[in-house]
């Protein structure tokens, strides 16, 4: 479960809370874009072009995200707590999801993921440092409050926009 959001946020430079709120309405696969509407920010309100890893991951997240076919659906859907009648007529716990409920997060996934890859310890809002950073060292353009700026590295760990046109 983690996989995808996790390539999203690091590929994209979006926030764990904005992957979580996406909603189907704000995906466009055609066009390869996110067009964000709620952040934590006004200046976080914006469109993200998605590279291929990007688009590939989100599109292996609407295949995944079942019964989210409504514009107002989220792309990852909440679990909820469901059951079915077992063999002898018992409750049997089951999986099902709520389309119409974003996800809480997936701390636990995470977790199993950083572990597996010898990361034990990595915070997901790490990849959002760790794309400001680079796109700064090789001088992206950033969109902000309806201006372009530019990323500029002022010191080491130390990263900051500067004004544009």
């Amino acid at each position: 479960m983690a996989y995808h959001p996790t390539v999203l946020e690091n590929e994209t430079g979006m926030r764990g809370v904005e992957v979580r709120n996406l909603q189907m309405r704000w995906i466009d696969l055609v066009a390869g874009e996110i067009h964000l509407q709620k952040s934590k920010t006004k200046g976080g309100v914006r469109t993200i072009p998605l590279n291929p890893d990007a688009l590939g991951s989100v599109k292996e997240l609407v295949i995944w995200a079942l019964g989210a076919n409504h514009p107002d659906h989220y792309l990852i859907p909440a679990r909820v707590k469901a059951a079915a009648e077992g063999r002898n007529g018992t409750s049997v716990p089951v999986r099902r999801y709520d389309a119409t409920k974003p996800t809480k997060g997936w701390r636990t996934a995470w977790r199993k993921l950083t572990e597996k890859a010898g990361l034990r310890g990595l915070r997901g809002h790490g990849l959002r440092h760790n794309w400001i950073t680079s796109h700064a060292e090789i001088g992206t353009p950033h969109q902000r409050k309806g201006r372009t700026q530019s990323f500029r590295r002022t010191g080491p760990g130390q990263v900051r926009a500067e004004g544009g046109s």
